[in-house]
């Protein structure tokens, strides 16, 4: 493993706090720092005339040439281009989860995926203040192994990774999680070889996470776990589906979120497409069935993108 690097201009920005006078200074950092670690981007900034020295007032941040979150897809076959740092050094190349068919590929190091994780803690736990220490997680979602697995399928770049993983290490501050999504080798051959698709293999512990919230509530009130179920905001549908059809209901209170992010309110996300859910809708739901507050559902959608990982105000 290739040692760690000087930290970034943004990594530094992200353990200090800071003026918002400085904000037109850290600009010019940040910016000479992709020049001089990038020659793709080095020439793309002299070729649209750019000059650092030209940008002083917030007015001039439009005159900044930006690289296309495009020009990382796959097919385009220059992401070993955009990376600042050597291709030797690069650990593996993070993967999306390939909605459009055509992933996006990043190469990281180590500074990157300690700042990934450092930014996923900014997002979802400091964001959402909870008792995270005394939190049992229960996810609607494969694993991290699991995804790093399914991204072989949509790539042939190695070594690859799914970039929804690097979120996950902002669980192990948590008490414990447990992952309901479950894989069946079986049923995948048998799909693959009648309907070529795996679909039918997927599955949920609708059991396991009963047996283990019936369990929590028989406790003394002061000995439970604080509660919080995340993911796939469609499987999680699918379980308030079942819930109602064995009329099943709890009374959870405001020890308990369901925090669910990363879209498919239109029926479509990575290799899942369902109908689509009403957001209002599938809130109530959650209310009545978990005996909660609306407000305890979080979308997160869009917060790992979000400049409040900076702490500023700008994206």
């Amino acid at each position: 493993m290739p040692e760690s690097k000087t930290k970034s201009v943004i990594q530094s920005i992200l353990e200090k706090d800071y003026e918002d006078s400085e904000f037109i200074r850290l600009m010019r950092e940040i910016i000479t720092e992709n020049i001089e670690n990038n020659k793709f981007y080095s020439d793309m900034v002299k070729d649209a005339g750019f000059k650092v020295d030209n940008l002083n007032i917030v007015d001039d941040l439009d005159s900044i040439p930006f690289i296309s979150t495009s020009f990382y897809k796959q097919s385009e076959n220059i992401y070993k281009k955009l990376v600042k740092i050597p291709e030797s050094e690069v650990l593996h190349w993070n993967c999306s989860s390939d909605t459009s068919g055509d992933p996006s590929l990043v190469g990281v190091n180590e500074n990157d995926m300690d700042f990934l994780t450092e930014m996923s803690r900014k997002c979802f736990l400091d964001f959402i203040p909870r008792d995270w220490p005394r939190a049992t997680l229960y996810a609607f979602s494969p694993s991290v192994t699991f995804l790093n697995r399914f991204c072989l399928r949509y790539t042939k770049v190695r070594p690859v990774c799914a970039y929804s993983g690097n979120y996950y290490k902002a669980t192990e501050e948590m008490a414990r999680v447990k992952y309901l999504f479950k894989f069946s080798i079986p049923k995948a051959v048998k799909g693959t070889i009648a309907q070529k698709s795996v679909v039918g293999a997927f599955s949920i512990d609708h059991s396991y996470l009963m047996k283990s919230i019936n369990k929590n509530l028989k406790k003394p009130e002061d000995k439970r776990n604080y509660i919080a179920i995340g993911g796939s905001n469609h499987l999680i549908n699918i379980f308030m589906d079942f819930m109602r059809d064995n009329n099943i209901a709890y009374n959870l209170g405001t020890d308990f979120d369901v925090v669910v992010g990363g879209g498919g309110w239109d029926g479509h996300k990575a290799q899942l497409k369902h109908d689509p859910i009403d957001k209002l809708e599938f809130v109530s739901n959650i209310a009545e069935l978990f005996g909660t507050e609306r407000k305890r559902v979080i979308d997160i959608y869009g917060f790992t993108e979000c400049p409040i990982v900076f702490g500023s105000h700008w994206s």
